[in-house]
């Protein structure tokens, strides 16, 4: 986010508007991704309730190794 556009309840209002549609689709929780080094948002995100998932890792697959594993076959 923008510094200008930090501190105006726009973050907590995307947020709200998420968790009421998760409540209303009776969904178990809302998860997303933060950079471990993004100290404010960490803390912004604590501040709402929110817990690091310390268990997963983020797995990423892109370039060369996407397009072999689309091309493979699948193993009968």
């Amino acid at each position: 986010m923008l510094p200008e556009m930090r501190d105006k309840g726009i973050g907590k209002a995307l947020l709200r508007h998420l968790a009421q549609i998760a409540l209303q689709e009776n969904c178990y929780g809302i998860r997303w991704l933060v950079l471990e080094w993004n100290e404010p948002a960490i803390k912004f995100y604590e501040r709402l309730g929110a817990e690091i998932l310390s268990a997963w890792e983020t797995m990423l697959i892109m370039g060369p190794a996407l397009a072999k594993l689309a091309h493979e076959e699948v193993k009968k």
